[in-house]
């Protein structure tokens, strides 16, 4: 082989190269942004979805029934737990037995938590969200308390003034119970009070009758000069 086609062979070769490399690289640029952004539409995807898995109330409602207990448990995260024994039986999944509806949740805020330890064993609705999966840090069921709609003891009802959900004094636990004394109390109250106004129109009435036995007795036992007699003194008396 010639000299001269050995110097072409040698230039030529350096210049396929240098064209060479440009695309190679545009194609692992092109490459590495693709994994990025597939990298940040699945970073993007997981936190939507732990988003309405964990995060997102797919429902609120009101719950009635007894407080059967209220406790803090856990081995790691503490978190209150409580059930409500609600009205009325329901079957059980197992079989045809009949069990209690019982409603279990755990509650977030240690103020509604703290409240709800002095009302066990009352009658309460309860307001409350559902999540589709509970947290360990925010308690062991889906099921989570956040207020007090109405509290109820042995037939006396102590409601809200407005629907909002109420959150009852903490400083004071025994406010309820105060509450209820002071609802007994008023019941016996109107109770005098009405018992006071059948006395009252009883004695109107006797007085009234009194006044008309007078009225006729003196029309009868009267002289036409306007004098009574004095035989009659005595049968007037009586």
């Amino acid at each position: 082989m010639s000299e001269e086609k050995k110097e072409e062979l040698e230039n030529n070769q350096p210049k396929e190269t240098k064209k060479e490399e440009p695309k190679k690289e545009k194609k692992s640029h092109t490459l590495r942004n693709f994994g990025c952004l597939t990298f940040l539409f699945i970073i993007i995807a997981l936190c939507i979805v732990g988003y309405f898995r964990y995060y997102y109330p797919i429902a609120e409602g009101v719950k009635a029934g007894t407080l059967n207990y209220i406790t803090l448990k856990g081995y790691v995260f503490k978190t209150y737990e409580g059930k409500l024994i609600q009205e009325g039986l329901r079957g059980s999944k197992t079989g045809g037995m009949v069990q209690n509806n019982e409603f279990t949740f755990s509650v977030e805020d240690e103020k509604v938590a703290k409240q709800l330890e002095s009302l066990t064993e009352q009658t309460l609705q309860l307001h409350y969200r559902e999540y589709m999966h509970d947290l360990p840090w925010r308690g062991y069921s889906e099921f989570i308390v956040d207020s007090i709609y109405m509290v109820s003891s042995k037939g006396q009802n102590v409601e809200t003034v407005n629907q909002n959900p109420i959150q009852v004094s903490t400083s004071n636990p025994e406010n309820v119970t105060n509450l209820d004394e002071a609802l007994q109390r008023i019941k016996v109250l109107e109770e005098e009070l009405q018992d006071a106004k059948r006395q009252l129109n009883q004695l109107q009435n006797n007085t009234s009758n009194a006044q008309q036995n007078l009225q006729n007795g003196t029309r009868r036992y009267q002289r036409p000069d306007g004098s009574y007699r004095s035989d009659d003194a005595e049968v007037f008396a009586k």
